[in-house]
């Protein structure tokens, strides 16, 4: 049993969180209090952070999101928006007593269900009533450490100088006109893929309230912007979130390797621990063969769901999915899928 006092986080509680986040090897960039101010400034999403206090002294940390869709219901997540890891951090002893306390309250507050996922198993989860599920995903992450030029794989290093040759450059952007810029590319090629994209509020709110925890490098021939890769990070891990490089002169000049490339070498120059390149499909191996070009190490993840009220759907389903949605979203103007 854990002796900790557990309760939410008041303002007054940010500095002791950050001293957590500072210390913990574990934390992340969806950890920092920024990230949920973007999610609920963009979405109208709470967030429910659970802190456990010893001395006055934070020692673990949860942080879950509590999403309500029109005509859906409401579900809580940890963590919503990214599929690395919702487990909570700190000393190990404050885990189950964090947890509990979010099952209360999803209880509570009668959302369907309650879901936690994480890149390695969570046994004792089962024990508090979770029941795992086959979430039909993958993330690929590598260490920065020792990483060079040299290691990575030859075909992605041939790419990278082909982008060179033909006046490709990759640059680190933080205005505004140019996240908008990014941001047209990346609706475009969202719609053409008939996968619907985060909209323009997104990467205003992250832009105005978590603009330390964004990076956004673009890809420009002849100076006009041709790509774009849009990742999230703090010192311990980057991640890339949100790519456009599908085009067809993107592709021509091989946009997506440079600017994965400048991306991996710019978190490794600043120091940081650990490289994601973002969540796949578990059946589509020729992207995760090319993450793992670069060095990455594919793991699955781990979803766990308390069903308060019924169980979830595997996420991995909208990959097969969904067919006459994404066809009608392909034909619909932008104007509209904006909304």
């Amino acid at each position: 049993m854990s002796e900790h006092e557990i309760r939410l986080m008041k303002p007054a509680d940010v500095p002791a969180l950050e001293s957590l986040l500072r210390d913990s090897t574990d934390s992340t960039v969806f950890h920092r209090p920024e990230w949920h101010e973007a999610i609920r400034a963009t979405y109208g999403h709470s967030c429910d952070y659970w802190l456990a206090f010893r001395g006055g002294r934070v020692e673990g940390a949860f942080p879950v999101v509590h999403m309500r869709v029109p005509f859906l219901g409401a579900k809580m997540v940890a963590m919503t928006y990214q599929m690395h890891s919702g487990h909570p951090i700190g000393r190990p002893e404050t885990h189950a007593a964090l947890v509990e306390a979010a099952v209360a309250r999803a209880r509570t507050c009668g959302v369907r269900h309650l879901e936690i996922r994480h890149t390695e198993p969570i046994p004792w989860l089962e024990t508090l009533g979770f029941r795992r599920l086959e979430s039909g995903l993958c993330t690929s992450s590598m260490g920065l450490d020792g990483v060079s030029f040299a290691t990575v794989r030859r075909n992605h290093r041939r790419s990278v100088r082909s982008a060179e040759q033909q006046g490709l450059t990759v640059e680190v952007s933080d205005s505004l006109d140019d996240l908008r810029a990014f941001w047209r590319l990346y609706r475009q090629e969202g719609r053409s893929l008939g996968a619907p994209q985060a909209g323009w509020g997104f990467y205003e709110s992250m832009h105005r309230v978590a603009p330390a925890c964004y990076r956004l490098f673009l890809a420009r021939v002849a100076g006009r912007v041709v790509g774009g890769l849009f990742t999230l990070g703090d010192g311990n891990m980057a991640f890339a979130r949100n790519a456009a490089y599908s085009s067809a002169e993107a592709l021509a000049t091989h946009a997506g390797a440079a600017l994965y490339w400048h991306a991996i070498a710019d978190a490794t120059a600043r120091g940081v621990r650990c490289f994601n390149c973002g969540l796949s499909w578990e059946r589509d191996q020729g992207l995760i063969h090319w993450k793992e070009g670069w060095g990455a190490v594919t793991r699955p993840v781990h979803l766990y769901a308390l069903p308060v009220r019924e169980m979830p759907p595997a996420p991995g389903g909208y990959f097969e999915g969904y067919r006459a949605a994404k066809a009608v979203w392909r034909r619909m103007p932008l104007a509209l899928a904006d909304r």
